[in-house]
């Protein structure tokens, strides 16, 4: 298991920012990160490669090319968020496997609801 810097262990992360800067810290930028896709997620998708799936994707870079080029690859784009250079959207699940290995694709995440205390 690779720990975790110090930084990554922000309490109020929502998860994807904490997986994102532990591997921006172990992983080349030449290198494939497929880390930043957690494994139950990769081997759903795998299984249901053409299942629409909702996803939030973070990346480095330029915000207007990577949204086209996410676009380009089959990813509806529903929101954009600046401040975090990221989107949301839905494509099929073999897209987003594509997504996951783009050298600029920070972390890839199902977007889903989040449940506090049952509620």
């Amino acid at each position: 298991m690779i720990p975790k810097p110090a930084h990554a262990l922000n309490p109020f992360d929502t998860g994807a920012g904490a997986i994102m800067m532990c591997q921006e810290a172990h992983i080349g930028k030449g290198e494939m990160n497929m880390a930043t896709l957690d494994a139950e997620t990769r081997k759903y998708w795998q299984e249901h490669p053409d299942e629409v799936v909702s996803i939030i994707v973070r990346f480095e870079g330029d915000a207007e090319a990577r949204t086209e080029a996410l676009q380009k690859m089959g990813v509806e784009v529903k929101r954009r968020y600046r401040l975090t250079s990221s989107v949301s959207g839905t494509c099929p699940a073999r897209v987003a496997l594509k997504v996951a290995r783009l050298s600029w694709v920070k972390a890839v995440d199902a977007d889903r609801k989040l449940r506090i205390f049952g509620r």
